[in-house]
């Protein structure tokens, strides 16, 4: 079922924090053998606890910023949860929700070159595309369908996901 709901986008986020996001990241992919399970064809997924890395000042902050955008009364009973994903060339995450939440969001640390947006699926049957920009927030309700098309860029296209759980 598609709904419609509102998807909150805010631009120049903690634009500070995208070279060292982007080293945490990385180096990350380094230490981890592997990928965590994941619907993301191709590319990486760290744990999911990716907020609470050791040696991670850049997530740390960027989970202060995300909770400050989703506001106390969101944060009520619960703490954002998040995932980073490192897409290259061939690798795409095919339509899904994340629907044990009740908001979700992705924070885009380096969009790839060309950018590949995220796309939303609309109760109406429209497709949204939400164009990946360094430093973009997207906050948006957690049943809301959403794929990121085969990205074919050289550079690595990566991003923050959250869910705010029920």
């Amino acid at each position: 079922m598609k709904i419609t709901a509102p998807i909150q986008i805010f631009d120049d986020v903690r634009l500070d924090l995208l070279p060292m996001l982007e080293r945490e990241i990385l180096a990350r992919i380094e230490s981890q053998r592997g990928s965590f399970p994941s619907l993301n064809c191709g590319g990486w997924k760290s744990s999911e606890g990716a907020f609470e890395w050791e040696s991670a000042p850049g997530m740390r902050a960027l989970r202060a910023t995300i909770c400050d955008h989703l506001g106390p009364s969101s944060l009520a009973h619960n703490r954002p949860n998040a995932w980073a994903m490192v897409n290259r060339a061939g690798s795409f995450h095919p339509t899904h929700r994340h629907q044990t939440a009740i908001r979700a969001g992705v924070y885009y640390v380096s969009p790839g070159d060309p950018p590949t947006p995220t796309i939303f699926e609309l109760a109406t049957g429209d497709d949204l595309p939400v164009e990946a920009k360094p430093g973009r927030l997207v906050i948006f309700p957690g049943n809301l369908w959403h794929r990121v098309p085969v990205y074919s860029g050289d550079t690595p296209r990566i991003t923050i996901a959250f869910d705010l759980r029920r």
